[in-house]
């Protein structure tokens, strides 16, 4: 056995291993003539290292342990990395609600990855008619900009109450069109245009009504999630149907306008050129109104780009002065 003092410290001895048995370190933490303060006995191990490499030092730092617990520690640098790029809250759609104390009230905290705005609060406001074709950018921008300000303008009651009677009045035409058919020898296409015609419109009305409906502000977040793609669908037929009328409806005017010429109404119903009369006006009356209505709308859009490029200019003179 040797020892070795360690000042004011105390003093460590080494016994020697005996054969068949482990080689011990005890450590004596206290001073001469003083009661001791601690004692610490525990084996040494040989490791791996030691026993190909021995160090110089034959105490090596780390080949012991005390009595008293070391606190250990965790290297967190990757730890925190990692959870500095991951959320707090995973995402999801249902709302989040943390209740520590079972007598207060939770509070609910809503996902914040999702926009719970209504799509019809989230559009541009314009406050005068001008403002639409200044604030376009293209043509396509230039169309929702406009169908947006008749929307805010026009209450959607009113609109869906002219869109609701003219579907009545294109259902009249579907039943003109399928009683007279055998009865419009001058041009049988007649019949089939008004039937189609009528249908077209029909669909074309439901699908306009379906977008004018206001959405519930409870149910506005949830609509937007599950309706987003019903709604581009829909937009999407509505052109195509829109597309389909004008030129059915074209179709329908050289019909119904080049047999004019030669259309008879008093000789017998199996004439060559005779076409039952009510179903021959129809024709001619639904023809006429649709064209004085697209021609209507094509002199609003052109007058409204003249009077927004106007004001436009007017405007970017005044603030070059």
């Amino acid at each position: 056995m040797t020892s070795e003092r360690m000042g004011a410290f105390g003093e460590m001895r080494h016994t020697p291993p005996s054969p068949g048995s482990t080689q011990k370190l005890r450590v004596d933490m206290s001073s001469s003539g003083s009661t001791p303060i601690s004692k610490v006995e525990t084996p040494i191990l040989p490791s791996s290292s030691m026993s190909q490499n021995p160090p110089n030092n034959p105490f090596p730092r780390g080949s012991y342990n005390s009595g008293r617990s070391i606190p250990h520690r965790v290297d967190l640098s990757n730890r925190s990395s990692t959870n500095s790029q991951r959320p707090l809250l995973p995402p999801q759609d249902r709302p989040v609600r943390f209740q520590s104390n079972p007598g207060l009230q939770p509070s609910v905290y809503m996902p914040t990855t999702h926009s719970q705005a209504d799509s019809s609060e989230s559009r541009r406001r314009h406050d005068k008619l001008s403002d639409v074709y200044s604030q376009s950018g293209d043509t396509v921008e230039f169309a929702k900009n406009l169908s947006d300000y008749l929307n805010e303008k026009i209450p959607w009651q009113i609109s869906i109450a002219v869109l609701t009677c003219f579907s009545l009045l294109a259902f009249l035409l579907i039943i003109f069109g399928l009683i007279n058919a055998p009865f419009c020898a001058v041009q049988p296409m007649i019949p089939i245009w008004l039937i189609v015609e009528g249908i077209l419109f029909i669909i074309s009305a439901t699908f306009r009504i379906y977008f004018l409906i206001p959405t519930p502000r409870r149910t506005a977040y949830r609509r937007q999630q599950r309706q987003l793609g019903a709604s581009l669908l829909c937009k999407g037929l509505e052109v195509l149907f829109a597309l389909a009328n004008i030129v059915w409806l074209i179709l329908g005017c050289v019909w119904v306008y080049g047999s004019k010429a030669f259309v008879h109404f008093n000789e017998g119903m199996f004439e060559r050129h005779y076409c039952e009369p009510m179903i021959y006006w129809s024709a001619f009356f639904a023809c006429t109104a649709f064209l004085i209505f697209y021609c209507v709308i094509i002199f609003l859009v052109v007058c409204l780009l003249i009077v927004g490029s106007v004001k436009e200019n007017s405007g970017s003179d005044q603030a070059l002065d």
